[in-house]
């Protein structure tokens, strides 16, 4: 895989879930493993096809639940966990939600600390229903 990401990606663990369009399984869990500017990484037991528009929330900071659109441009299967890690990147730049999420990314990013774990950031799964 060639490295095409245009922002830095920080190592974080967020419970999240996401949901697909038209699809009558509207909640499905997802743990993310790693964040950026432009996209997340995440494990999700499902595999999901390269192109696939999906919104995922997350929980991230004392109740304020983002919802934000993304799409899928890689999915790996893990063969030892026997789940997926997938790749997205985020669809729309602007929005509440997007913007939020910038907000704190820029803000774990800056800091010399670890980020947080889903339990210190409140990330605990949030189940999305997608119309």
């Amino acid at each position: 895989m060639s490295e095409k990401r245009t922002h830095q990606r920080s190592a974080i663990e967020l419970a999240a879930s996401y949901g697909i369009p038209n699809e009558p399984d509207i909640n499905r869990e997802a743990k993310i493993r790693n964040i950026s500017a432009g996209g997340f990484s995440f494990i999700s037991q499902e595999k999901l096809k390269t192109g696939k528009e999906i919104q995922l929330a997350i929980d991230l900071e004392q109740g304020q639940p983002l919802s934000i659109p993304v799409r899928v441009v890689w999915c790996s299967k893990n063969e030892e966990s026997n789940d997926y890690s997938i790749g997205v990147q985020i669809v729309e730049s602007q929005g509440s939600d997007t913007e939020k999420f910038i907000e704190f990314y820029t803000k774990i990013s800056a800091s010399p600390a670890c980020p947080p774990k889903a339990d210190e950031a409140a990330g605990h799964a949030l189940f999305y229903n997608v119309p």
